[in-house]
């Protein structure tokens, strides 16, 4: 399609245009601009074989951004096929993904968070907003969908504010959620969980954050048999703190510790999610080291062995170190 008749079939679809509220989450691959610049020096052999490049001449930058954004298109189809009132437009290494439900649109950015991390091993940042949208119902999809609006532009503007693998919010999304929510929903019992201040270290401001890491899709849906009390609390803490391995020793994430600002997303990440006392559980692995070299599936399952073991969690913090202490002796 030329640009003037983009432009033609926009004016004549203006009569169509759509405006309401609905939820917006801005999501963006870490790293990948300066990967295509050629900015991430020291790749080794095994970060591109993690990726399924085994072919040297396949083992350059390029092959690698390729490689990593069809894993990214897949999980934003995936996401699609899944929940098919999210509205979605993938732009490069980016993509806003849209609803005017809110809980569909949550339940989709856990889906995908959890998803492009664990099992694609793709570092995203994120972030949420909540009102006006403008879109073409009608509109010729040859060159994607395409979505304008405020909510849109401050979901973009919300993304960049914290490091690592957050997602950030403002004001408006909160209400929306309370709005919304029924007052038994998972989400709205734990809001306060979810919606939390933190000082940002870009810029030193406050910043509200969406805590998508502290369960997945299934348990938002109410698909799992983890109930509201301490002993599921143990089994969502279990949950992250796997989630958490990913960004320790996953493979793919080797070309992120690459360099200084892929090594510090991977810290804060690694310090956000293996954060102690979350859901007021305690345990004692906390932790912002990520490895380098050595990352592996099997040093990652190896961790995620430890983590299953029960008596690593207390909801007193001196009952936790006897116990970790009566397992060392």
């Amino acid at each position: 399609m030329t640009f003037l008749k983009a432009v033609l079939v926009f004016c004549n679809n203006s009569q169509e245009m759509k405006s309401t509220n609905a939820a917006v989450f801005f999501v963006d691959i870490l790293g990948f601009s300066a990967l295509t610049k050629g900015l991430v020096q020291g790749i080794k052999t095994e970060d591109y074989e993690a990726w399924g490049l085994t072919d040297l001449d396949c083992q350059n930058h390029s092959f690698l951004a390729a490689s990593i954004l069809l894993e990214f298109r897949d999980v934003l189809f995936s996401l699609n096929q899944y929940f098919p009132n999210i509205k979605v437009a993938q732009i490069s290494d980016c993509a806003f993904i849209w609803c005017e439900d809110v809980e569909t649109l949550l339940r989709g950015v856990h889906y995908f968070m959890w998803t492009a991390m664990k099992e694609k091993g793709i570092l995203c940042r994120g972030g949420l907003a909540y009102g006006e949208i403008v879109e073409v119902p009608n509109v010729d999809y040859e060159l994607g969908a395409f979505v304008v609006g405020d909510a849109v532009t401050r979901a973009a503007k919300n993304e960049g504010r914290l490091k690592g693998p957050r997602i950030t919010i403002d004001e408006t999304f909160p209400a929306a959620v309370w709005d919304a929510m029924d007052d038994n929903s998972a989400i709205t019992f734990l809001s306060s969980d979810l919606f939390h201040d933190i000082l940002s270290l870009v810029d030193m401001t406050e910043v509200d954050e969406y805590r998508w890491y502290l369960f997945d899709e299934a348990f938002l849906a109410g698909r799992s048999n983890i109930q509201l009390n301490f002993k599921g609390y143990v089994e969502l803490t279990k949950q992250r703190l796997k989630l958490a391995n990913v960004l320790k020793y996953h493979p793919r994430m080797g070309w992120n510790a690459r360099n200084k600002e892929g090594r510090v997303h991977l810290e804060a990440g690694e310090f956000a999610l293996s954060q102690n006392k979350l859901l007021d559980v305690l345990h004692l692995f906390e932790t912002k080291i990520v490895l380098e070299d050595n990352r592996s599936i099997g040093n990652m399952n190896r961790a995620n062995q430890k983590v299953m073991k029960d008596r690593y969690f207390s909801k007193d913090e001196e009952d936790a170190w006897i116990l970790a202490a009566s397992e060392a002796d």
